[in-house]
């Protein structure tokens, strides 16, 4: 989450992105494979259980290719989980004004504790949201962006 006074606020989810063909389909979840992307372990054809092994030791920040950028989107008001809109990284100006651009995004490994609360923020994310979509109408997939998208693409269950 980024927040941008006076501008609003971009979210960055944990879920696929739904206008990748590839990833929209469940085949490539981005934010699955980000971090082993993003610090070069699949570009050695590692297999998942070597991932696994490794990325508890790896520390220190990388660049997110521009290509595994997650799904981006805003909220005309946050209260209203149908006023979900998709944020283009190559024009930020269109959600966000004037002046606004995208210049790059890393992904950090530290030993810092997890960041949580964001149904502090977003209410509407309290509670079992598996599998719920911003639109309660939803069937299936969806047609319409607050179809597509689903609530547990905001946050993660962290299991201690």
């Amino acid at each position: 989450m980024l927040e941008m006074p006076g501008r609003g606020t971009l979210y960055l989810l944990l879920g696929p992105n739904v206008y990748d063909p590839i990833d929209r389909n469940g085949l490539q979840e981005r934010f699955g494979w980000l971090v082993p992307k993003a610090f070069g372990l699949i570009d050695r054809q590692m297999r998942i259980v070597n991932v696994v092994r490794v990325i508890g030791d790896l520390e220190g920040s990388r660049l997110i290719p521009s290509d595994w950028l997650p799904q981006m989107v805003t909220f005309d008001n946050d209260d209203i989980p149908t006023s979900v809109k998709p944020v283009d990284p190559q024009n930020m100006a269109t959600a966000f004004g004037p002046g606004v651009r995208f210049v790059e995004a890393s992904v950090a490994i530290t030993k810092e504790p997890i960041t949580t609360g964001i149904e502090k923020r977003l209410r509407w994310l309290q509670g079992d949201i598996r599998g719920q979509a911003l639109d309660p109408d939803a069937r299936g997939f969806g047609e319409t962006f607050p179809q597509k998208i689903r609530k547990s693409w905001f946050r993660r269950t962290i299991n201690r």
